[in-house]
């Protein structure tokens, strides 16, 4: 499973939180780059991809849990 999260909103979360850990939180360049190889290698190994956004708002963590939730149950449905 892939959580997908758009670099800007990803910054956007991490700023504020209040403190940047990591110097890749501060580039949003970077967060960019980073999405776009996770979704491109989610696609190779045919990972599930969860959009934890709908627009321009964040997903609280409920609703996002939901849809990992409803991936999983899914897939031990068919086990």
């Amino acid at each position: 499973i892939y959580l997908d999260l758009p670099a800007h909103l990803a910054y956007a979360l991490i700023h504020k939180r209040g403190k940047m850990k990591e110097l890749y939180e501060k580039q949003v360049f970077f967060l960019h780059k980073v999405n776009t190889f996770g979704k491109t290698l989610a696609k190779e190994k045919q990972w599930f991809v969860i959009s934890c956004h709908d627009a321009e708002k964040i997903l609280t963590p409920q609703e996002i849990g939901s849809k990992i939730w409803d991936v999983v149950r899914n897939l031990l449905s068919k086990i």
